[in-house]
């Protein structure tokens, strides 16, 4: 079943603008407009100028618009790229500097922030310096942003000869050496003020040491001096297998050495080094501005209006294979986090692609049942009889007699404001899934009791035909709305994924044992012999057989149904089959 939600994410909606931010306002759209959307993100953070949720890389938005998806959308590019630390980029938990930091390229993080703050108070709660070591852990934010970058005041390095001990196996000048060349201990034996001690000491045999050219690039030296690195590089692009340009290239590359190696100020270098044979290389040249999100997003003057957000709900209504747009669903689908992700969503077509597959999204859209119970605007220019006849037609709960009813005869109680938002529905199935119908009448509920039923079958990756299904699976409204579908497509969909949904439908079991149509016009002989090849749980010896020596109780009428099985796996999905052979 889904899995509940990261343990570590963040609990609430930025209340302030980043921590480490200038007095400056951004050129860009600040967060208004986004105060009804709901904050919860899941793996990713809450962008206040879009709206809309960042993912980490691996990460994907899901359905409803939250980073719970992995995906390998991101793996070969970076999703922040161009982002500035401690400004846009995200926060993330630094164990072993005891703080936060703010990075661009993070390749293999997934529990990232909005803000300092938010970090500091989820994984460093007890220190009374996290928030402070976290801002003072990159230099002040320049402005105007992406302009040329002054040097930082910090301490400078000095150029050395030291050995390229993964590059051009050789002595080179400059900056370039390792961080850890210049720790106590290493220094004497790698960095060094005479060229020819560096080769006596690490290639005294090379004739051309040392080597005066740069050593692979001068990526490591522009870090060095500027913490805020925006600039565009040539890169491999191994999806395509040619050089491409810009700051998009895979977070990876710009992390623990491997810039030496993948990131070029020409393209010749990277072109030489990659794809010799490739005559057109590289592919792109034009340069990357702005910021990391106007790759999906547009950056408008403040001044302009922003577009309406759409605050519409919509949940789905299996019965009638399509999604409500309303505030009628059952209150158990608002109970938790994880509900609320699996069942309301904020457009039709995330609803209707998570429950009724991306292959009939359209059809799903086209049919999509409007609830005005709680919709103001739906009812606007409408008279006073309007909205009473509307309300008079909706479904309401017998509470006396467990069932639910559309006749127009409910308590006058339930028609007053604050009493329509709980009691009146759009469709029968809604009112049943927030009230007892366990009275309802078979013609009422032939909808939701007649027609095929399909459940997963963990084993065989599929989706099962049939009524046959464990108890539990229709124990109460959840795992109904988990386990039983009305469609193979929306079964295989949500337990297999969109992927693996046609191949899934391909081989799904078909189970007859409790479909009433497969016994018309057969015989009670006929379906005696039938019922004696069914598989049957052998209850005192831990297994299922279909020898036909069942227990004469399990063909009775009522109890076939939950005793007999089309095949093993259906048997053993119910009972206890760890002794079978």
């Amino acid at each position: 079943e889904p899995s509940s939600q990261p343990s570590s994410m963040p609990s609430e909606s930025p209340s302030e603008s980043p921590s480490a931010q200038p007095s400056e306002t951004p050129s860009a759209n600040p967060s208004r407009g986004c105060d009804n959307l709901r904050p919860d993100c899941g793996w990713g953070i809450f962008n206040p100028w879009t709206c809309r949720c960042d993912c980490p890389v691996g990460i994907c938005l899901d359905s409803n618009l939250q980073c719970y998806r992995t995906c390998s959308d991101t793996i070969n590019t970076n999703p922040f790229a161009g982002c500035a630390p401690g400004w846009d980029c995200p926060w993330y938990p630094d164990t072993s500097a005891g703080h936060c930091k703010s990075e661009m390229h993070l390749s293999q993080v997934y529990v990232i922030y909005r803000t300092a703050s938010e970090c500091c108070e989820a994984n460093f709660a007890g220190s009374s310096t996290c928030l402070t070591d976290s801002k003072n852990s990159h230099v002040p934010f320049p402005f105007p942003s992406y302009s040329v970058q002054p040097e930082s005041s910090g301490p400078q390095r000095k150029d050395y000869y030291f050995p390229d001990l993964s590059g051009e196996m050789n002595c080179m000048y400059g900056k370039n050496y390792e961080d850890w060349m210049m720790t106590a201990g290493y220094e004497p034996y790698y960095l060094f003020t005479n060229g020819r001690d560096c080769c006596s000491m690490w290639y005294p045999t090379r004739s051309d040491c040392p080597n005066f050219s740069d050593a692979v690039n001068g990526y490591v030296e522009n870090v060095a001096d500027d913490p805020y690195s925006m600039t565009n590089y040539y890169f491999p692009d191994f999806t395509v297998d040619n050089c491409g340009f810009g700051r998009d290239y895979p977070a990876w590359m710009g992390e623990g050495g491997f810039e030496k190696w993948y990131l070029f100020t020409t393209g010749e270098e990277c072109c030489t080094k990659f794809f010799p044979s490739t005559s057109n290389c590289p592919y792109e040249s034009s340069v990357q501005t702005g910021y990391y999100w106007e790759s999906y997003a547009e950056n408008n003057p403040n001044s302009d209006v922003l577009p309406p957000i759409d605050q519409d709900t919509y949940y789905p209504d299996l019965h009638s294979n399509t999604c409500i747009n309303g505030k009628d669903y059952p209150a158990w689908m608002a109970e938790d986090d994880v509900y609320k992700r699996l069942y309301l969503y904020h457009d039709a077509e995330g609803c209707c692609s998570f429950w009724f597959g991306s292959f009939s999204v359209s059809e799903c859209v086209s049919n999509i049942i409007v609830s005005d119970v709680t919709d103001t605007t739906g009812t606007t220019n409408s008279t006073e009889e309007d909205i009473a006849a509307q309300l008079l037609a909706k479904w309401y709960p017998v509470l006396q007699e467990s069932r639910c009813a559309n006749d127009g005869n409910m308590p006058s109680f339930m028609l007053f404001d604050g009493f329509t938002d709980w009691y009146l529905f759009n469709s029968m199935s809604a009112c049943c899934g927030a009230f007892d119908c366990t009275r309802q009448s078979i013609s009422e509920v032939s909808t939701l009791s007649v027609g095929d039923t399909y459940y997963p079958d963990l084993q065989s990756n599929t989706c099962i035909k049939g009524k046959d299904y464990p108890k539990w699976m229709a124990e109460d409204d959840v795992y109904k709305s988990l386990y039983l579908y009305s469609s193979a497509e929306a079964c295989c969909t949500f337990w297999f994924g969109s992927s693996a949904e046609s191949e899934c439908v391909s081989n799904v079991i078909v189970s007859v044992v409790s479909s009433p149509s497969d016994n018309t016009g057969a015989t009670e002989e006929d379906i005696a012999n039938q019922m004696l090849t069914k598989w049957y749980p052998v209850l005192e010896e831990g297994r299922c057989s279909n020898d036909g020596k069942m227990p004469s109780f399990m063909l009775f009428d009522g109890y076939a149904e939950w005793y007999l099985f089309d095949s093993l796996r259906a048997c053993c999905g119910v009972f206890d089959c760890k002794d079978q052979p």
